[in-house]
């Protein structure tokens, strides 16, 4: 009966100097290398989004909702003061700009009858409707941006030259390969194989997982767990042969290729969620790093704010000053 051990690293090692590794073993410790880093890639990046998520939700849009809150109650405060002497039709002008500005970005949950009343008076339009415009013009341009784009496809497929298809490895010949290690493996963790001293949950959870590898096509924890169960030993990890080497090559070349999908995936859903950052150059790092500054200038700008809004309220020829620093 096989002895539990340790994992031990998958890897083919080259004890001897002498003899150097193929170049089909030197792959096989490539794309061993390549996975695990992708995954480690996947984990710290899920965990990074889930820590931002919360950060966002918890520190950053009660901020954001405290500005909003000075911004909507700056807007009766503009209409208020709109007739004093003090302002020319300059300022006037910019006025109703920033009317217009701050209603067409906030939430419907701020905008209420009596801003709309403002929004008519001052900006010289039903807001309703200035909004639904806006929203046709908007999808108007992403029309025209999506046929020009169609365009463009249609032009590169007339120039586009026929590619070179390359055989895939034999599907037949990868199958048998995890179908081996697999059967070894549920022969070998069958209860009918426990005996006395052996660790009969220990073993059920590797079956389980032995399971969901051979599903995921996933070679390296199959060849994991024959090294814990001492199925095979680093000795035949080395001497693995060149057609079964090939063989696993092509299924850790897919995997590779299924953990970069993943990765992928996550980064665009991601940045789809939060269109400021760019999918293309994301990472763990960068988004822990984005949320503290984002919070970090979320507190600054309302502090900002509230000391502007303050003054403004109490003395609003004060606000002539911001208008007149403003293009």
């Amino acid at each position: 009966m096989a002895k539990i051990i340790n994992q031990s690293v998958l890897k083919i090692d080259n004890h001897n100097e002498d003899i150097l590794l193929q170049e089909a073993q030197k792959i096989f410790n490539q794309l061993i290398n390549d996975i695990a880093k992708k995954h480690q890639n996947l984990k710290d990046l899920d965990a990074a989004i889930a820590k931002f998520r919360i950060g966002y939700f918890e520190k950053i849009i009660p901020l954001e909702s405290k500005r909003t809150n000075l911004l909507k109650n700056l807007i009766p405060l503009i209409d208020a003061n709109f007739d004093d002497r003090i302002f020319n039709n300059s300022d006037r002008k910019k006025m109703c700009d920033i009317i217009e500005e701050l209603m067409s970005g906030f939430d419907d949950k701020y905008i209420d009858d009596e801003l709309k009343d403002i929004f008519a008076r001052r900006v010289g339009v039903n807001f309703d409707f200035y909004i639904k415009n806006m929203k046709t013009e908007n999808l108007d341009m992403l029309a025209d941006a999506a046929m020009g784009s169609s365009i463009h496809k249609e032009h590169k497929k007339t120039k586009r030259k026929k590619s070179v298809v390359i055989p895939e490895e034999n599907e037949d010949a990868k199958n048998k390969s995890l179908k081996d290690i697999y059967r070894q493996l549920a022969k070998e963790l069958h209860p009918d194989r426990l005996s006395h001293d052996e660790d009969g949950i220990y073993k059920s959870e590797l079956m389980k997982q032995v399971n969901v590898a051979y599903e995921k096509q996933d070679l390296i924890t199959l060849l994991e767990v024959q090294l814990k169960i001492e199925q095979a030993d680093q000795k035949d990890i080395n001497s693995l042969a060149f057609e079964k080497l090939q063989h696993f090559n092509a299924i850790l070349k897919k995997q590779l290729s299924e953990a970069d999908n993943e990765l992928n995936s996550l980064t665009k859903n991601f940045s789809a969620e939060f269109p400021y950052f760019d999918h293309y150059m994301l990472n763990a790092k960068k988004i822990l790093k984005e949320l503290k500054s984002n919070v970090t200038n979320a507190k600054l700008m309302l502090e900002m704010l509230e000391v502007q809004f303050l003054r403004w309220s109490t003395d609003f020829s004060s606000f002539r000053e911001y208008l007149r620093q403003t293009a």
